[in-house]
């Protein structure tokens, strides 16, 4: 097995790397979490130098600065939850089964692939990113070890319950939406649910070699079983243990084939290109169906949506994220760009507006009916340059309202000395996953 087949490969000390985890493959075709593995040191590096000070992460929210923190979720139970960068949409990056969130911020490569930055780093340069934990998952920690930072749960679990602690975590965490979901293996089985659950919450979505509803069709009712038990008992030091994550695969699939589809959002497909790795003692008639199968679930997943760009990571195993971070990371800054939606433009009404005794001055504004649920910015009113007055503004979508705008002493006294001025209205509106827009209207101002 190469180096670029899977985290289950070795690379040797001297080369200067540091041990992490060895570990299996999501689809349970990878070595067990027996003895360990080599992962770029630049990636642990990376993470630490990032870390912010105590004092910084005692004052940053989910919404806001690098956060790091468990929240509660109800029931008694809380998730890890990492955010950092700004922009939006807020990307949220969802692993594979059995998996903490712990691979987006590691990378295994080989030249002429970067080994730095890893996706989690990578996205934070340009937008808001969030990974979190799921309870059950395993640490990419030296010797791995199930997640203590997420409360454990029963299992095996529904991928509507799973869905639901996510769009639970979102909603504590108070991540202004849409999102941009990344899902990872049976991630992206996850994040689908998700959007079914909630399609105006989705701006977007990226599959990094993720699970399909086919493949079950697929395998056939002969080796389907053994399949799905290999998935959710990968033969890991864990599988006995009542926490380790494990999932009702087939009510997985039947919940998204009896659900709605995709809500109309930009998507990307990533694909590997190598074989998945498989632990000793797997049939070998499994591993060849499910290479067979899995080209086939991927090209499902593409048509998903239209203009699907459909993404090969060549020279990748089943980790497209560890072994072709700088691809992934390109990937979701494709959709996050087709994601963005402009903020709408407000539309300013003209003619001769009156300049009260106050020296307010009262001016038309209209949110137009294809905007979103609100226009809000602000409107200000300027001559030569100058600022004569601002005012912020919220509007609901399809109303029209008059804003007052209080003119500044040195433009009332312009005003009254003229009797009118010619005068532009702009107005600039903004939402957080999208850039601003600006609309102007030339108005007079005229004395009372």
């Amino acid at each position: 097995m190469s180096t670029r087949q899977g985290y289950g490969s070795r690379l040797t000390a001297e080369r200067g790397h540091v041990l992490m985890p060895r570990h299996y493959d999501p689809c349970v075709l990878r070595p067990s979490i027996v003895g360990c593995v080599v992962v770029a040191v630049t990636a642990g590096l990376a993470a630490v130098a990032s870390a912010p000070p105590a004092a910084a992460r005692t004052k940053a929210t989910p919404a806001r600065g690098d956060f790091t923190g468990r929240l509660s979720i109800g029931g008694g139970r809380k998730l890890f939850l990492q955010c950092r960068g700004t922009g939006g949409p807020t990307v949220i990056l969802d692993s594979g089964i059995h998996d903490s969130s712990d691979p987006w911020t590691l990378t295994q490569t080989e030249p002429p692939v970067p080994s730095s930055p890893p996706v989690f780093d990578g996205v934070a340069r340009f937008a808001r990113v969030c990974r979190y934990d799921r309870p059950g998952t395993v640490r990419y920690t030296d010797p791995p070890a199930l997640t203590t930072r997420s409360t454990p749960v029963r299992n095996p679990r529904s991928l509507t319950n799973m869905a639901r602690d996510l769009r639970a975590l979102l909603r504590r965490s108070r991540i202004p939406g849409p999102y941009l979901l990344v899902g990872h293996s049976y991630g992206g089985m996850i994040v689908r649910r998700f959007a079914q659950l909630k399609p105006g919450q989705v701006a977007g979505m990226v599959l990094a070699d993720a699970f399909g509803t086919n493949i079950r069709e697929l395998f056939g009712p002969e080796l389907w079983p053994d399949y799905v038990e290999l998935l959710n008992h990968p033969d890991t030091p864990f599988d006995s243990d009542p926490r380790f994550e494990t999932a009702d695969v087939d009510g997985a699939i039947d919940s998204l084939l009896n659900g709605p589809g995709l809500p109309p959002v930009p998507l990307a497909v990533l694909s590997k290109t190598e074989p998945f790795g498989a632990p000793p003692g797997v049939s070998p008639r499994l591993l060849r169906k499910l290479e067979e199968v899995w080209p086939k679930v991927q090209a499902l997943n593409a048509t998903l949506r239209p203009q699907t760009p459909h993404i090969f990571a060549t020279g990748s195993d089943h980790y497209v994220q560890l072994h072709d971070p700088d691809l992934t990371t390109s990937a979701i800054r494709l959709i996050f760009n087709r994601a963005r939606r402009p903020a709408p433009r407000v539309v300013i009404g003209g003619g001769r507006l009156r300049v009260g005794r106050s020296g307010r001055v009262s001016v038309r504004l209209a949110c137009p009916p294809r905007a979103r649920r609100s226009c809000a910015g602000r409107l200000r009113l300027s001559r030569g340059g100058a600022t004569l007055g601002s005012r912020r503004f919220r509007l609901r979508v399809g109303r029209r309202a008059v804003v007052g705008v209080k003119l500044s002493r040195g433009a009332r006294r312009l005003v009254r000395a003229k009797q009118q001025v010619g005068a532009v209205a702009a107005g600039r509106t903004t939402v957080p996953d999208g850039p601003a827009r600006s609309a102007r209207r030339r108005v007079v101002l005229v004395a009372r």
